[in-house]
């Protein structure tokens, strides 16, 4: 199972990058936000935006996804 999640992961690497997806990679960190070190956030905020995500836990792939979108074209890390 686990060859074939990161076989899909590649695949989904190698498409376009789409609107879709920079506005995903930006809302799922509400659900999960990136790690201190490359999106610092108050304490607090951080503690809310990832109850969210615990109460409503998305597929792993797409926060793959989001990293390497960060990674790729978005640039880390985050500065406010």
């Amino acid at each position: 199972m686990m060859e074939s999640v990161s076989s899909f992961a590649i695949d989904l690497m190698a498409i376009p990058i789409y609107f879709q997806h920079l506005i995903w990679a930006s809302f799922s960190n509400t659900f999960r936000p990136l790690p201190e070190e490359v999106n610092p956030m108050n304490a607090g905020m951080r503690k809310v935006y990832q109850g969210m995500g615990d109460a409503f836990s998305p597929p792993e792939i797409l926060f793959t996804q989001r990293d390497f979108i960060y990674a790729k074209h978005l640039g880390l890390p985050l500065d406010f």
